[in-house]
């Protein structure tokens, strides 16, 4: 049996369904793929290039989501503060505005739908002022206590090519992971009850704790109907794009009594990402029998 290393053991390159995304990847433009079973935890199918390495662009927002609803309670209020100026020229946003408040679920939602950098700094720095044990912090310190956070929850986890500069995703050269990373990042995010409720919501209207009214679209095209791209077994995930990562996605399936990630990073065309999820997502299905 030939094999390839992954952190999940091994992957298996002998079998059907692994020739399979392998014919497929090599019709896609896309630097790195994932394909993961992630009820077995079990990697299925990689393409890396450049030692694996690869910007995670927005994806982040999975694992900041995840370590925030660790330190605030889904009902807890929030009120946007001095972290919005941290928010990088550029940035999607899910357009909250100093001394408006949220729930800190409502910043899930935010980060996961619109992909708010916004909602995603907005809520690191109140969980990080938790972390830190100190309600006086700066918004900046309070930021950098919850990164360090994400890099030390990243190493307890057994990340092993994974370094968070940030909370958003925004491009800085120490911000990194892998393909492999990326699977832990997705199980993590697929057994949190508030993130997994919203990376599966395709639109809504929300109302903040402080009274405004917003209209929130996911930028994952699998979930909108009007899109071309939409799946009824799209489950949801995230998007992710910067000039330096390209056009990237975390998108899960459900595939028999199994969910599926597939991870598409570094295409030069949006769409690009989505059909490569398709494309992977019916060939896995095919062979679903020969993983």
């Amino acid at each position: 049996m030939q094999t390839e290393k992954a952190d999940f053991g091994t992957v298996d390159s002998s079998t059907g369904i692994y020739s399979a995304c392998r014919e497929i990847a090599d019709t896609l433009d896309a630097s790195q793929i994932l394909v993961y079973d992630a009820t077995a935890d079990r990697i299925l199918f990689t393409k890396t290039v450049d030692g694996g390495k690869l910007y995670p662009a927005s994806i982040t927002k999975l694992f900041t989501a995840c370590i925030a609803m660790q330190y605030l309670d889904p009902a807890e209020v929030l009120t946007a503060g001095d972290e919005l100026a941290l928010v990088q020229e550029g940035s999607s946003k899910a357009y909250i505005y100093r001394g408006q408040r949220i729930t800190a679920e409502m910043a899930v939602e935010a980060m996961m739908l619109p992909s708010g950098n916004d909602a995603a700094l907005i809520a690191a720095a109140a969980a990080g002022r938790r972390i830190a044990g100190d309600d006086t912090l700066t918004a900046e310190r309070a930021v950098e206590a919850f990164v360090a956070e994400m890099n030390r929850q990243a190493q307890e986890m057994g990340f092993e090519k994974t370094h968070f500069a940030n909370p958003d995703g925004y491009h800085a050269g120490c911000h990194y992971t892998c393909v492999n990373d990326m699977a832990r990042i997705a199980k993590a995010a697929l057994n949190n009850p508030t993130v997994s409720k919203y990376i599966r919501v395709a639109a809504d209207e929300v109302t903040y704790a402080s009274g405004q009214n917003n209209h929130w679209d996911n930028t994952n095209l699998l979930l909108s109907p009007d899109s071309g791209f939409y799946r009824a077994d799209a489950i949801g995930m995230k998007t992710g794009r910067t000039s330096q990562a390209g056009f990237c996605l975390m998108s899960a399936f459900r595939v028999k009594d199994s969910i599926l990630v597939i991870g598409i990073f570094g295409c030069r065309e949006d769409h690009e990402r989505f059909r490569g999820a398709i494309a992977l997502v019916e060939a896995c299905k095919k062979h679903w029998n020969e993983r």
